[in-house]
């Protein structure tokens, strides 16, 4: 696949948790017909950090019921506590993304 200046862009990387492919057909799911690389690659790559961040923070409820496993009512918990405060889960935050790695 490649980019609109022609510069080829890999679909599958190895650092890569979520590939490119499925976010390309939630886009496409979402209405669009046509999906740049580009856009494909931005929404994985926004998509890995939120939820590394929910991840942490389900952990975080995990740990202090002093469990080890991660449940679903951890990342219930999570999601919640992020939409609830000013977080990096707050779906309004989503005008920061210039901050993701």
């Amino acid at each position: 696949m490649t980019h609109e200046g022609g510069i080829k862009i890999p679909r599958a990387r190895p650092d890569r948790i979520i590939p490119v492919a499925p976010v390309d057909r939630l886009i496409r799911r979402a209405g669009a017909q046509r999906v740049s690389s580009s856009a494909s690659e931005r929404l994985a790559e926004i998509l890995e950090y939120i939820g590394t961040q929910m991840a942490k923070e389900a952990l975080r409820f995990a740990q202090h019921a002093k469990r080890s496993t991660v449940t679903s009512a951890d990342i219930d918990a999570a999601f919640l506590q992020g939409d609830a405060r000013e977080s990096p889960l707050k779906i309004s935050n989503l005008t920061f993304c210039s901050s993701i790695p």
